[in-house]
């Protein structure tokens, strides 16, 4: 299950995400005939449970998961010989161990996604309805099914790593990530909820981002990897891993907040509702915090409406504000915290460099 990749260059080529993508193949069909098997109590419906983790867990990019396969790769380094690594089996394999730990990430990103749409009326989700919108489904069993996801990331951790020597310390991580993620899911539908301008603050903001979004995207995947690898603790501590996720990742959502805005839903697979749900965007707070009185009182009488004549209103005093040119600085500072980040693992924990440069590479400038 090794894939030979020992650069950053090496795991962007097409030979190499092909393995890559037929590994984790391989894994989803171990993990989804488990927790089929663990569902016998429904009878009939076992359709459904295998259609609800296809539909929710599969078709995203993967950037969680890859992550932990990467970084372990990479860390071999060629110790290994190749013989002996086609001699392992599957419990015996790290590969296998990452590829299990990635999908139980990709199953957590599902529980979340169908929790989050639900929460924020949201239409589509990667390029399809959400899944709360199909037919069969909607709110009550929507809600019921992201229950179940959750419930398939424990299963499957006990199953295939509860003999290892890191599960405690992996069980634990995932259960931290996700206190931390459901607090910044509290904090932005309060926010939403409350629908009150005083709370649009960079610093309301940066809390919610910090909880909702970096501790899973990017903290737990490479807190994951440097479990697996033996680095977390001895060469790196988790404060460090953490520091530069939430740089990386307070970006991340600020990206995802103008592509919210102003991307095209056929580009990005989903429909921006954060204007209408009075989200606590980052768009919204640097407008707060830079408009005049009479730019207020029209954001006042708009934001948070779904009509389409209030919806343009907003982004029109976006653009007066000329909040894309704000985004574009804001992006450089973004680039030069990073880069001075990074460095001082480049000697210490080399793996975790690598992985860094990898996440920023594919999150840095996407396409808006």
């Amino acid at each position: 299950f090794f894939f030979g990749g020992r650069t950053m260059a090496h795991l962007l080529t097409e030979e190499y995400k092909e393995k890559e993508a037929a590994h984790f193949a391989s894994v989803w069909e171990d993990l989804k005939a488990y927790c089929l098997s663990e569902c016998t109590p429904v009878g009939d419906q076992i359709e459904r449970i295998e259609k609800l983790l296809d539909y929710n867990c599969k078709g995203g990019k993967m950037t969680r998961a890859k992550t932990i396969t990467r970084i372990v790769d990479l860390k071999d380094e060629g110790a290994t010989p190749p013989a002996k690594k086609a001699k392992l089996s599957k419990e015996e394999d790290p590969m296998y161990a990452a590829a299990v730990l990635g999908w139980c990430l990709e199953i957590t990103q599902a529980y979340l996604l169908v929790m989050d749409d639900i929460m924020d009326h949201s239409e589509t989700r990667r390029f399809q309805p959400c899944w709360y919108k199909l037919p069969d489904v909607g709110v009550g069993l929507g809600i019921l099914d992201a229950s179940m996801l959750r419930s398939f990331v424990y299963l499957i951790l006990k199953k295939f790593l509860g003999s290892k020597s890191y599960y405690n310390t992996a069980l634990d991580m995932f259960n931290r990530v996700m206190f931390m993620t459901e607090v910044g899911q509290m904090l932005d539908t309060l926010s939403e909820n409350m629908k009150d301008i005083k709370y649009l603050t960079l610093e309301t903001y940066m809390n919610i981002v910090r909880h909702k979004t970096c501790y899973y995207t990017f903290h737990l995947p490479m807190a994951l990897g440097l479990v697996v690898t033996g680095d977390m603790g001895t060469n790196v501590t988790e404060d460090e891993v953490r520091e530069v996720a939430f740089a990386i990742g307070e970006y991340f959502q600020i990206q995802d907040d103008v592509m919210d805005c102003w991307s095209d839903p056929k580009v990005i697979g989903k429909i921006g509702t954060d204007i209408q749900d009075f989200k606590c965007s980052w768009l919204a707070c640097q407008f707060v915090k830079k408009a005049s009185a009479a730019q207020m009182q029209t954001f006042r009488e708009n934001y948070g409406k779904d009509e389409e004549a209030c919806i343009a209103k907003i982004k029109a005093l976006y653009e007066e504000l000329q909040l894309r040119k704000a985004f574009e600085e804001c992006e450089e500072e973004y680039g030069k915290t990073v880069a001075s980040l990074t460095p001082k693992f480049a000697d210490k924990c080399p793996v975790l460099k690598l992985a860094i440069d990898m996440l920023w590479k594919v999150t840095y400038k996407r396409k808006l």
